[in-house]
């Protein structure tokens, strides 16, 4: 009996998601674990696998098609067999007529035209919905998606220029030659992200510097007992998860209405990817050793990379650290990942001069931002856990021996 591989649901949030490339056509022979499609939904890129060997029988979508989720994507079976393939709820074809609840269909060849002439548009499930709420004439809007499909941040852009714009004048801008390329949904999904955190919190930014000297020692002392590479990066959200628990308000989840306050610190940590930034969870970090730490922060980061980071393993973060000294940024403000309080932004190493048993002498500066939600904390704890931070970096060692 032929097998059916539909589009995974790869979060609990996500209806669709967008068919990036195909590995495999109808004919060719396949074995389980060989990858068959590739997929992106809003927080990353995935490779799909085969479960079973046999015989692509059929593929179904094309690149840059958006597809709902638990859709028939490939079938496999023995060469010749018969099957009967489902329905294929693919892009919805809307109408001014179409309702939010219309079935998906595909359409083959040019998109026909509607009663009024207007030729129909291709447009996500979330897009047709939040436009028939907010009552947006989908006709207006310019599409983004593969192929000038409507998606949901297009139906957002579209009210706020409406709400914004004014009668003025365009100036053109220079007759220069440009490169235009489409926002991923990732890159939708940070903006998104970024934009209502700035736009709903009270974020204040306070820096502070420490004495790197005992966590760089200790580092030089790791690599010269062959140990593994940790960094500094790995030791700050080692202090982090030991520091943050006795500051709750600072490792919780605020909404207008409550707070919530975690028993384990469960640290998000930043990552540069080539389809966007990404925060993978290291969970319960305040229960695992330096060395555990470092493993999955480089496992985390390397499943970011490849874009094989399960989404379960991009939630559940209590706080937020995120890493540019190694780019030479001294200091910075980081946005928070709502509904966290804050984020800690971890700057590069300058050396600067301190009076030290009544000589001035030089030492080895790190750079700290930390961001918090002032609607959840003030100012001044938030200072004391940073000062709090800083004793425990300073005094690293005593910290692992705790």
């Amino acid at each position: 009996m032929p097998a059916f591989v539909l589009m995974p649901q790869k979060g609990l949030s996500e209806e669709s998601a967008i068919l990036t490339r195909w590995y495999v056509k109808s004919g060719d022979t396949i074995k389980p674990g060989q990858y068959l499609f590739a997929i992106e939904t809003s927080k990353a890129v995935f490779d799909v696998e085969a479960e079973v060997s046999g015989v692509v029988l059929e593929t179904i979508g094309e690149e840059g098609d958006e597809i709902l989720i638990k859709t028939p994507m490939c079938v496999i079976g023995d060469p010749g067999e018969e099957y009967s393939l489902p329905a294929q709820p693919v892009l919805q074809q809307a109408t001014p007529d179409s309702s939010p609840a219309a079935d998906f269909t595909v359409s083959a060849g040019p998109a026909p035209a509607a009663p009024d002439g207007k030729p129909s548009i291709r447009v996500s499930p979330r897009a047709k919905g939040l436009a028939t709420k907010k009552h947006i004439d989908i006709f207006q809007v310019t599409g983004t998606g593969p192929g000038g499909r409507i998606v949901e941040e297009d139906i957002r852009s579209f009210r706020q220029t409406a709400a914004t714009s004014s009668p003025v004048t365009a100036v053109a801008a220079p007759d220069d030659s440009c490169t235009t390329a489409k926002n991923s949904s990732i890159r939708k999904a940070i903006a998104g992200n970024m934009h209502r955190s700035l736009s709903e919190m009270a974020q204040v930014t306070m820096h502070t510097t420490f004495d790197a000297t005992e966590i760089l020692a200790y580092r030089q002392k790791v690599k010269r007992a062959a140990k593994t590479d940790i960094t500094l990066g790995d030791m700050v959200v080692f202090a982090v998860s030991r520091t943050i628990l006795d500051f709750p308000v600072l490792n919780a989840h605020y909404s207008s209405e409550e707070t919530k306050l975690f028993s384990s610190a469960h640290i998000g940590v930043a990552v540069d990817t080539p389809q966007g930034l990404l925060v993978p969870t290291v969970a319960n970090a305040n229960t695992l050793s330096l060395c555990a730490i470092s493993q999955e922060i480089r496992s985390l980061a390397s499943l970011a990379r490849q874009g094989s980071l399960p989404p379960k393993k991009q939630t559940g973060a209590t706080f937020t650290v995120t890493n540019l000294g190694t780019f030479g940024v001294m200091g910075f403000t980081p946005v928070i990942n709502p509904p966290q309080t804050g984020i800690l932004g971890v700057g590069a190493v300058e050396y600067k001069r301190k009076p030290v048993a009544g000589e001035m002498i030089d030492y080895p500066a790190m750079a700290l931002s930390l961001t918090i939600d002032h609607r959840a904390l003030d100012g001044a704890p938030a200072a004391r856990f940073l000062q709090a931070l800083v004793q425990s970096l300073e005094e690293f060692t005593l910290v692992l021996a705790e």
